[in-house]
C-alpha cells in the first residue's frame, strides 16, 4: 500500500465537493508552511483559512483501524503544530484516511507509540478538529466510503 495516495485522495475529495466538513474552502495548496512547520494542506475560503495534517492508516486490529503502525515522533510533532495554528485563531485539522476496510472506527494505536495517542488528545483538547475517512478499495480505484467514530475521544 503506497500510503502518499491518502494526499491525493483527499485532494480529490476536496474538489468533488464530498467532504462537508470542509465545504467553507473552496481552495487549497499543498505543502504550505506556517512558522516552522509544513502542513500537507491550506485550505482557504471567505471564513479564513484551515490547514489540515493528512495521516495515512494501515494498520487494522481488534475492528479498528489505527495509527501509527511504527512509533512516529514526527507524527506527534505535526499534532503540536497544529495546536500552534488553532492558537493562531485559525484552524486546524488531522485527517485519518483509513486505507483498510476492516474496521469500523478509528482509534490511536497508544500500544505502539503512547506519545502520539497523548498527543492526539491533548491536541483535540486544545482546538484541533480531528475527522476519520474510509477509502473503499476496488480493483479500478479508490473512493470515499465515509466518516468513521474516533475512538477514544
Amino acid at each position: 500500500m503506497d500510503t502518499r495516495i491518502s494526499n491525493d485522495l483527499f485532494a480529490h475529495w476536496l474538489g468533488q465537493g464530498l467532504l462537508a466538513e470542509f465545504a467553507p474552502y473552496p481552495r487549497h495548496r499543498r505543502e504550505v508552511t506556517f512558522g516552522r512547520s509544513r502542513f500537507d494542506f491550506l485550505l482557504e475560503g471567505p471564513d479564513g483559512s484551515c490547514f489540515v495534517e493528512v495521516k495515512s492508516c494501515t494498520l487494522a486490529r481488534r475492528g479498528r483501524v489505527e495509527f501509527p503502525d511504527a512509533p512516529t515522533e514526527r507524527g506527534a510533532r505535526h499534532l503540536r503544530e497544529l495546536v500552534d495554528v488553532a492558537q493562531a485563531g485559525m484552524r486546524a485539522c488531522v485527517v485519518f484516511c483509513l486505507l483498510r476496510e476492516d474496521g469500523e472506527v478509528f482509534s490511536p494505536a497508544d500500544d505502539i507509540d503512547r506519545r502520539f495517542g497523548r498527543a492526539l488528545r491533548q491536541a483535540l483538547c486544545q482546538g484541533v478538529e480531528a475527522f476519520a475517512y474510509q477509502v473503499r478499495t476496488r480493483r479500478f480505484g479508490m473512493s470515499l466510503a465515509g466518516n468513521r467514530p474516533i475512538l477514544p475521544p
